[in-house]
């Protein structure tokens, strides 16, 4: 998307986002009273960084009945309380385990710069960056018990904002991101980094239209559409959240010109052509 309707795009999200046509039901969690984006990040990066730290209690009570279950979030996940829930949680927390090295290895990575070819130090062993963000997300699709996708992009942003996009069933519709079941060999599933690498295809596309050039720093970009759209601080992940938004739910056109860009580069990128993953429509 270029600049200028980006800005427009955003702007558009974050009107329809303000202007509730009905209340949001009151949530379960007793804890909180704030579920907003800029509330949730002020409940710190370590607490997000380590949710491997909190028992399966904590869990159901702080992450899902104060996070994801809320009206605000809508992950629509089994209640902490129910047989199912409980399962779930469980095997969340399992998954939460296994995940500190595998953020560690991506932790200074930007969707912004992300070399969708390279390695990453993983426990001292140079790995498939690619491989990498495929088993953190691969992870949370293993919960089971109805642990969505969009619940694990969530979960994996919260982590790592600066490089983990969220999504949700309508952005995943509106962008048709190719989709594949989890592979029984290699445990992981592909399409969410296929998302990635179109989100980096957007913010490439910003920086070649953007007034100060393509030159323009991802912090400066970040910053200057931030200002421009009256935001706070918010990363690029979720500037391009906001732009999805207005894709998926208020009739703004996604950008062709990335989405071709984006199949272009999954064609030249070797897990793409051995897993068989399918392009942007």
């Amino acid at each position: 998307m270029d600049y200028s309707s980006f800005i427009k795009a955003v702007a558009l999200a974050r009107n329809a986002h303000s202007v509730r046509r009905k209340p949001l039901r009151k949530p379960k969690c007793q804890r909180y009273t704030d579920f907003s984006y800029s509330a949730l990040r002020q409940r710190g990066a370590a607490y997000w960084l380590h949710l491997d730290r909190m028992d399966e209690v904590t869990l159901g009570q702080e992450i899902v009945d104060c996070f994801l279950n809320t009206s605000k979030w809508s992950c629509h996940l089994p209640r902490p309380d129910t047989p199912k829930g409980r399962k779930m949680l469980c095997n969340l927390q399992w998954a939460l385990s296994r995940l500190p090295p595998y953020y560690h290895a991506v932790a200074h990575m930007r969707v912004t710069n992300i070399g969708f070819g390279g390695l990453a130090s993983l426990q001292n062993v140079m790995t498939p960056t690619t491989d990498i963000i495929d088993s953190i997300y691969s992870m949370f699709r293993q919960v089971g018990q109805q642990f969505s996708r969009v619940a694990s992009s969530k979960l994996m942003h919260m982590a790592l904002p600066e490089l983990f996009m969220m999504w949700d069933k309508d952005i995943i519709h509106a962008y048709d991101v190719p989709r594949q079941d989890l592979d029984p060999l290699t445990r992981r599933v592909r399409s969410y980094t296929a998302f990635m690498v179109l989100m980096q295809e957007n913010t490439r596309h910003l920086k070649e239209t953007h007034p100060s050039g393509s030159g323009i720093a991802d912090v400066q970009l970040a910053h200057g559409i931030n200002v421009q759209c009256g935001c706070t601080g918010l990363p690029m992940t979720r500037l391009l959240d906001l732009a999805n938004f207005a894709v998926a739910r208020l009739g703004v056109s996604r950008c062709s010109a990335c989405v071709q860009a984006a199949n272009v580069k999954l064609d030249s990128l070797e897990w793409s052509q051995q897993n068989r993953v399918g392009q942007f429509r």
